[in-house]
């Protein structure tokens, strides 16, 4: 219960790292083992979801959550859009289903590259 409740009361995605932390402070004889059995438990059986970020390290929510990220080629910027908008777009794209997790990664110009580049002459 305690594995459970650390991540359902988290708004953010949590490594195993961070949840075995936060378990601790309630009962510091908690293992570590004890703690990631259950946080694969209760992905198994959906629960929670499970995903790995970018930089390669596991992550654990609670909720629905919707990841987007739009990275510009040229300048490396990133954007994303509000969690609203990724939650309509998931209706539209899915219909009546369910979905408790998405990540969607773009790559392309943003509007000020697109901007600069048309002002050059420079074709994409």
């Amino acid at each position: 219960m305690l594995v459970l409740r650390a991540v359902k009361l988290q708004s953010e995605p949590l490594t195993a790292e961070a949840v075995f932390r936060t378990v601790r402070k309630v009962d510091p004889g908690l293992g570590k083992a004890t703690v990631y059995r259950n946080l694969d438990l209760l992905t198994e059986r959906g629960t929670i979801t499970a995903y790995e970020g970018e930089d390669g390290v596991r992550r654990f929510v609670g909720s629905s959550l919707h990841v987007a990220t739009f990275r510009c080629q040229r300048c490396g910027r990133e954007h994303r859009p509000p969690s609203q908008t990724l939650q309509r777009v998931n209706r539209m794209m899915w219909g009546g289903q369910t979905v408790f997790f998405s990540r969607l990664t773009a790559q392309g110009l943003c509007g000020a590259c697109m901007r600069v580049l048309k002002r050059t002459k420079i074709r994409v």
